[in-house]
């Protein structure tokens, strides 16, 4: 019987938990529309310069190297790659990807 005091408990901390999680994410993310349109125009360009310029640059070395289209391909997954971690990092700096979860909280 203790066990089931318990484990409810335990429970209803974590129901604690979320519901504060949940009410800080909605005071803390207050955006407009505007400031969410230039996030993601923001991230776009993050996302794609890397790939057009590896890409570019993957072409130009087949072309001069003359080895088909293998360098091309390369630089333009190294390029996905690259873009795709600093679109990660720059949604982590400007807090959109909200906080990590700290050890004991539930999922």
């Amino acid at each position: 019987m203790s066990g089931e005091r318990k484990g409810f408990g335990a429970l209803d901390r974590a129901v604690l938990r979320r519901t504060a999680r949940e009410e800080r994410a909605r005071r803390e993310s207050a955006r407009n529309l505007i400031q969410n349109l230039g996030m993601m125009g923001a991230l776009g360009w993050v996302f794609v310069t890397p790939p057009l310029l590896l890409g570019f640059l993957g072409r130009w070395l087949d072309r001069t190297l003359g080895t088909g289209f293998e360098l091309t391909a390369v630089m333009l997954l190294a390029g996905i790659g690259f873009g795709g971690w600093l679109a990660w990092r720059r949604m982590g700096e400007a807090g959109v990807l909200g906080d990590p979860p700290k050890k004991g909280d539930a999922p």
